[in-house]
């Protein structure tokens, strides 16, 4: 009786460690969608496949696409239309791309042949930093700039 409760625990504690594991794994690699879109504005409009420059169009993302059994973030370069009365839009969708979740594989879609190509030199997803300055410390230096103000008038 003691060897299947000591099993059970074992086995137990085996199936919590194998959990966190990979929750911590998935964290680790799992990119937001705001990053896919960063990831293919890394590109120019040429490596693109659009005219012009990056900055003419609209990037779009949406999440949960599936390819091949994988999901993807996929991303439509568009032009969007000025808004209706009603508040509709209308996009101009001239390329679409799915980004992996991982953030390593970018695939190409051509809509007139239905296929995927995978890119072969995907950028590394850019990274964006938390500002260093708090709402506390804009506040000091406020006050140190107004105190500064202050002198300088006098």
């Amino acid at each position: 009786m003691k060897l299947k409760r000591a099993f059970a625990i074992l086995a137990g504690a085996f199936m919590l460690v194998a959990v966190f594991a990979a929750c911590s794994s998935a964290q680790d690699t799992e990119i937001t969608a705001s990053d896919a879109v960063n990831l293919i504005k890394t590109y120019t409009a040429e490596e693109l496949g659009v005219d012009g420059e990056l900055d003419d169009y609209s990037v779009l993302s949406s999440s949960d696409q599936e390819v091949d059994g994988e999901s993807y973030y996929k991303i439509a370069i568009a032009i969007v239309s000025e808004p209706e009365e009603d508040g509709s839009v209308d996009l101009d969708i001239h390329a679409i791309f799915y980004v992996s979740y991982d953030g390593e594989t970018i695939l190409a879609y051509d809509e007139e042949t239905g296929e995927y190509t995978e890119f072969e030199d995907v950028h590394e997803v850019p990274t964006t930093e938390a500002p260093t300055d708090t709402y506390e410390d804009a506040d000091e230096e406020d006050a140190q700039d107004d105190s500064t103000a202050d002198a300088s008038a006098e």
